[in-house]
């Protein structure tokens, strides 16, 4: 019978760290979460179906807030100040504020026209967006009623992002993403990637990612011009986008086997470091984070009846930092695998050692013998990496074993 090959693309790794922590599940609900923001370290909600909790100590207690009474799926949390926050949800009157810290919630939607408010973007204690339903743009500029309503080229309103008061983006699918640089009257087409834009986020008026879940561009150009970002490893599909600053972003997504990942870059997207989730989880589609260390995201187990929320205190437990793709002359077969794997490259004699690592960053008793085969009979199902040092460097190949 014909062996199935397939080509794996191999990272140079140019750094690697023991794992002492990882993305954690600090809770557990058997309703749907959609939302989650935090607006210190410990102090931060959660929302989801008719949903709505607080915690003041790092998501250890989780408490009701009762003041909030739609039965309606939260959409987004966003924070003037401790006391100031908006809340979306989808329903007829789908935005709601509270003064005083979420004890106590008022809904103010009688302005509103098109519908449910997908995003909200706080940027100062006066001013603060929303995008939704219909392609409209709500905004306040006195901290409490969203009273200038302005419509823009788009289907509807994905994701929104202002670094400024004034400067904002838009994504809207079908190729839909916009710029206003005076506070939403008027909006400009920057799509030059022609992208179905679908997450945008901005960490500062000159810098900013957005992708339409395969691709993802950066500008650090105030959006004149935007470079194409190489995402390494197996995973092809972004689900969430979560800027921190000019030089550290994360993204969330899976590959085409299910498994899920939390990737970080610390210099603008050159290279990623490979966080630590358990791939079996839902790929995250919601990501905040407080500072640089200290983040919180929603996933799933993906049978509908399990949904949790994610922490971590240190950048979610650094495995390996991955740069540019460098080559595809290696293979590894058959992927998956179920007893027997075969590593076959161009150059045998250049290689120094082969080391495989678990998804913990864990060497495993995987042993290639002379022909460069390795029975892996005894090991758990689950994602591996096999590291081959070479005479020209460290290579990176992803296998399954299942």
């Amino acid at each position: 019978m014909a062996k199935r090959l397939f080509t794996i693309v191999l990272i140079f790794i140019s750094i690697r760290h023991d794992v002492k922590c990882q993305w954690n599940i600090i809770y557990s609900s058997d309703t749907l979460l959609t939302a989650v923001n935090f607006v210190s370290p410990d102090s931060g909600f959660i929302g989801g179906e008719g949903l709505l909790k607080r915690t003041t100590d790092g998501g250890i207690h989780w408490n009701d807030c009762n003041g909030f009474t739609s039965e309606s799926k939260i959409l987004d949390i966003d924070f003037v100040s401790n006391d100031l926050m908006f809340l979306s949800s989808l329903e007829e009157q789908p935005i709601w504020k509270s003064i005083d810290g979420g004890a106590d919630w008022e809904n103010i939607s009688d302005i509103l026209v098109g519908g449910p408010i997908y995003d909200l973007d706080v940027v100062s204690d006066d001013i603060s967006y929303g995008g939704g339903l219909g392609g409209y743009v709500y905004k306040t500029d006195d901290g409490f009623d969203f009273l200038n309503i302005y419509n823009v080229s788009a289907e509807d309103i994905l994701s929104i992002s202002f670094p400024d008061s004034d400067t904002g983006y838009v994504a809207g699918g079908l190729y839909a993403f916009l710029k206003t640089e005076n506070g939403a009257e008027t909006w400009i087409d920057v799509n030059t990637m022609f992208i179905n834009a679908l997450l945008v986020d901005f960490c500062s008026p000159a810098t900013g990612y957005v992708t339409d879940q395969y691709d993802l561009y950066r500008t650090n150009n105030y959006g004149n011009t935007w470079n194409l970002l190489t995402i390494p490893g197996p995973m092809d599909r972004i689900l969430a986008l979560e800027c921190v600053s000019d030089l550290v972003c994360y993204i969330a997504g899976d590959d085409p086997l299910g498994n899920s990942y939390i990737l970080k870059t610390t210099d603008g997207g050159e290279s990623w470091i490979n966080t630590v989730i358990d791939p079996t989880l839902s790929p995250p589609n919601k990501i905040v984070c407080v500072n640089d260390s200290v983040c919180y995201a929603l996933s799933s187990n993906g049978l509908g009846n399990a949904f949790y929320v994610l922490k971590t205190n240190n950048s979610g437990g650094i495995t390996s930092t991955f740069e540019t793709i460098i080559t595809t002359q290696y293979y590894l077969y058959p992927n998956p695998a179920n007893d027997l794997v075969h590593l076959s490259l161009l150059n045998q004699e250049s290689i120094m050692q082969i080391t495989t690592f678990n998804l913990l960053g864990e060497v495993v008793n995987v042993k290639f013998d002379n022909s460069l085969n390795a029975f892996i009979n005894s090991l758990p199902n689950s994602y591996y990496m096999t590291e081959v040092v070479c005479n020209d460097g460290k290579y990176f190949i992803y296998w399954v074993k299942q």
